[in-house]
């Protein structure tokens, strides 16, 4: 493996100034920060204990072989040290990998996870794996042709003679003949963008047997140029029936060619250097996690994000404003049940700080309630959900008094390694 420098960091703790080797770096890495500041609403902090990140994971680079991982808080115990074990950082890995498969739209039981080597592979090279690890497949069932346009000046007449150009190129020229047919052909939009990618990729990955995997690749994409415009490319992709088997590796491109990734450009030295950065939030993750896991393994109708109703009205107006938007929504025929998700370490232990609730959140459940009783003519349960650990692994139950009944409240774990949720709001079965 070549070497490589790589941080480990998680959520909320510092980048500081004795991470790294040398000052240039850390000084590189804070000017990547507030590019990601201005440009992808990131929102580090610059204090001066160092950059204080927030609820972003991800991977940025800050250099040839130089990359900083940032992982899930789950598994730090609260601390920010480098002095956690390496079960720390693996879980990472894999809670980050697993969540972002799904985020992404890729099918997890379409991915070889014996592959995934989080021990040894940092997180970059992990989103690089389950890259390849499509591509391969495609390869293996035969790159896809289209027929596409041609324009030649021909010594045989075929397909359609372009009269104004013949005459204008072959005036003096009678033995050819300019003419405009169709070929089929490898050399097409869904094609270049993989062969695209797996070029970008290459000089990014860590790991060498990466490197030498995607150099294998390459040469069953001879016959295909690389993509001279990304964005054009990208919009005339076309994922029908016969290319079914292509659409998770044509997604993953997407991300890694579009705005989420290697989007940050530092200006050094009259150099401009491309960084990676791949960047989500844990807040989407998470939501989209639980959504898929309601929806798939429980069957359950969930709306996400729903927004048909609104807070209030102008008084004069009677326009709608402060519109309502619930994670997740279930209705049956006699209850609604809303569903909030949200990524914070909160304990079962009440303490001073109410178990880690924020009291902002209730207030926003309870604008869900009444908005949602009043408009449907149906009770309302509320439930809150968060990702559990040791300090939060039973559910904890409120109610909000509220005119002639109690709106029940229900704070739940849930399970991100066993993917449960004990959830009881649908004709009383508890999943």
């Amino acid at each position: 493996m070549n070497k490589y420098e790589i941080i480990t960091k998680f959520e909320h703790c510092y980048i500081k100034e004795k991470d790294f080797r040398n000052k240039e770096d850390y000084r590189k890495v804070k000017s990547i920060c507030k590019n990601l500041n201005e440009n992808e609403n990131v929102n580090f902090l610059f204090t001066n204990d160092g950059i204080k990140l927030n609820q972003h994971v991800g991977v940025i680079s800050f250099g040839e072989n130089k990359y900083i991982e940032i992982l899930p808080k789950l598994f730090d115990n609260n601390r920010c040290t480098s002095n956690l074990p390496e079960s720390a950082t693996v879980q990472g890995r894999k809670l980050l990998t697993k969540l972002l498969l799904i985020y992404l739209g890729i099918d997890p039981r379409v991915v070889d996870y014996a592959n995934l080597n989080y021990d040894r592979f940092p997180l970059w090279d992990v989103f690089i794996t389950v890259f390849i690890n499509e591509v391969s497949k495609i390869i293996k069932q035969g790159l896809k042709k289209k027929y596409i346009k041609q324009k030649n000046n021909s010594k045989y007449l075929k397909g359609k003679l372009l009269v104004v150009q013949n005459i204008r190129k072959n005036t003096f020229n009678i033995d050819r003949f300019f003419i405009e047919y169709e070929k089929l052909s490898p050399d097409i939009p869904e094609n270049r963008i993989l062969k695209t990618s797996l070029k970008i990729l290459r000089n990014s990955a860590i790991s060498s047997s990466l490197k030498r995997k995607i150099d294998n690749l390459l040469f069953d994409f001879n016959e295909i140029s690389y993509s001279d415009n990304i964005y054009r490319d990208i919009k005339n992709t076309y994922i029908d029936r016969t290319f079914s088997h292509y659409s998770y590796a044509v997604r993953l491109a997407e991300i890694f060619l579009q705005g989420k990734s290697f989007s940050t450009v530092l200006q050094n030295d009259n150099q401009r250097e491309r960084m990676v950065s791949l960047l989500f939030d844990m807040n989407k993750l998470f939501e989209s996690y639980v959504a898929y896991i309601l929806k798939n393994k429980y069957k359950l109708p969930i709306e996400t994000q729903k927004s048909d109703l609104y807070l209030s009205k102008e008084k004069v107006t009677g326009k709608s404003i402060f519109q309502l938007r619930p994670d997740l929504y279930l209705e049956t025929s006699n209850k609604i049940c809303i569903l909030d998700t949200k990524w914070k370490k909160i304990s079962n232990k009440r303490n001073n700080d109410n178990y880690g609730i924020s009291q902002s959140d209730m207030y926003q459940m309870l604008a869900y309630a009444v908005r949602y009783e009043k408009e449907k003519v149906k009770p309302v349960d509320i439930y809150l959900i968060y990702p559990k650990y040791e300090l939060f692994n039973e559910k904890i139950e409120l109610v909000i008094p509220y005119f002639q009944r109690n709106i029940p409240v229900t704070i739940l774990p849930f399970d991100l390694e066993n993917d449960k949720l004990k959830l009881n709001c649908m004709r009383s079965k508890e999943f």
